[in-house]
């Protein structure tokens, strides 16, 4: 445990392996922080996902809680929750029931790997409270919930011109309870429009990567500080996605309108 807890990028996995075996609870708990801001922090989270069991939940919900959702550790934490077997199901689902998880950016990834009732109905309530407003991240949480529910759901959003967000999920919910749907032809047309702005796409920028490379092999000499002009090639944003600028607000009421 002294080896774990002065842990740098690389931990040997043969020490891994027979913590993993020895499966040393208490001591595992123990171990993290109050910082988790050390290696040793992110090791013990990756062990307790290794392990499983319902007994790490509660220190993984903290983990999730305090840490920056871009960090190492909250990923960790994350995917060791989601590999959860169904002992700690219900223990996760209490936790998010009584409010232990505060930001539905954290709630929704742990959702979709709890396939019950009550994560549809948390989720729906997210979303009707406006605390989540990614329609995609919506959409696929209840295709992987998986609950009947979800079809009418999607379809109360997809006629919003979010059929390119929403589709995909719409359509895979409807084909696991055998549901006919009126918008499989939208659907359908969204899809080719996408694939054939994504060949678009591509071809640009095997145009723009042909031109910079011909230039390059050429015996054209360059002045200094000179460069290679390109086009940005870049995924659509939606009015109602987080804007890219990390302001925190809706896409459309933020650079939206600047760049226009």
């Amino acid at each position: 445990m002294h080896t774990l807890k002065v842990a740098s990028p690389e931990f040997p996995k043969p020490i891994q392996d027979r913590i993993i075996e020895l499966a040393p609870i208490a001591e595992l708990k123990e171990a993290l922080t109050n910082e988790l801001s050390t290696w040793g922090d992110i090791w013990t989270v990756r062990l307790m996902g290794k392990i499983g069991g319902h007994i790490f939940v509660p220190e993984l919900i903290r983990v999730v809680r305090k840490s920056d959702s871009l960090s190492y550790i909250h990923a960790d934490a994350t995917e060791a929750l989601n590999g959860m077997d169904e002992s700690g199901h219900e223990s996760l689902l209490s936790a998010i029931e009584k409010g232990e998880l505060k930001e539905a950016w954290d709630i929704f990834p742990l959702l979709e790997h709890l396939p019950y009732p009550e994560s549809f109905d948390i989720a729906l309530g997210l979303w009707k409270k406006g605390e989540m407003d990614s329609f995609e991240i919506y959409a696929i949480c209840l295709e992987r919930i998986g609950d009947i529910r979800g079809i009418e759901a999607l379809q109360e959003v997809f006629f919003d011109g979010n059929a390119v967000y929403v589709g995909d999920s719409l359509e895979a919910l409807s084909l696991i309870h055998g549901r006919d749907i009126p918008e499989m032809e939208i659907i359908r047309r969204e899809r080719k429009t996408e694939l054939e702005r994504r060949k678009e796409q591509k071809k640009e920028f095997d145009d723009l990567l042909g031109k910079a490379q011909g230039q390059s092999t050429s015996n054209q000499e360059f002045k200094k500080g000179s460069v290679v002009p390109f086009r940005r090639v870049a995924l659509k944003v939606g009015r109602n996605d987080p804007c890219p600028c990390g302001s925190g607000k809706k896409y459309k009421k933020c650079c939206l309108n600047k760049k226009q």
